[in-house]
């Protein structure tokens, strides 16, 4: 069963221009397999740049999913990016538009507004949230559980401070008992 687009690779002639123009695109920041391979991982799924000498030729085009084609319209257009084709409506729940990267490869934004889908979207959301959450708690108990750990460990050093200095005050107190002389009776033969 086909669950969804996990990976994509575009061919680049020069990975530092492909870096910048899909960290714009696509507002995350890579992973760096390689020296000659860049990784982005948006929504679990990944787009591969892979630098090459060659010159790119083929039509891939792949479409990334976007909540509101029109506000990512906007965020691109602040940075620069013009799309190759002006949105197009494909039917009442879907909304497309292209760009070309600086590469020749086209890339599609996709916004489809499927009952199903947007559900989906909204239990992804509340589920990332919830996770979040839970993070963060587990976060605040385990710095709880380390400053109960150090209470302890100074409690701990202040009763055996507490101890040795007691047992010394102790020893000073106490009455001393000199040490009895011994007499030594020499064995010898004689009498």
């Amino acid at each position: 069963m086909i669950e969804g687009l996990r990976s994509v690779r575009y061919t680049v002639q020069n990975l530092a221009l492909a870096e910048h123009w899909y960290s714009q695109l696509l507002d995350v920041q890579p992973y760096k397999s390689s020296s000659s391979v860049l990784r982005y991982c948006v929504d679990g799924s990944w787009l591969e740049l892979v630098e090459t000498r060659t010159e790119a030729t083929g039509s891939l085009l792949v479409y990334w999913g976007v909540d509101s084609l029109q506000q990512e319209l906007r965020r691109l257009d602040a940075a620069g990016m013009r799309p190759q084709t002006l949105p197009a409506t494909l039917d009442a729940t879907t909304r497309t538009a292209t760009f070309l990267d600086p590469f020749g490869n086209t890339v599609g934004l996709i916004e489809m507004r499927d009952p199903d889908a947007v559900r989906s979207r909204a239990h992804r959301a509340a589920e990332k949230i919830a996770l979040r959450n839970v993070r963060e708690a587990l976060d605040g108990l385990s710095a709880e559980d380390r400053q109960q750990r150090n209470a302890n460990g100074l409690v701990l050093v202040l009763v055996l401070v507490g101890v040795v200095l007691g047992t010394l005050g102790l020893w000073k107190v106490l009455p001393h008992k000199a040490p009895e002389e011994k007499i030594v009776i020499p064995l010898s033969g004689k009498k």
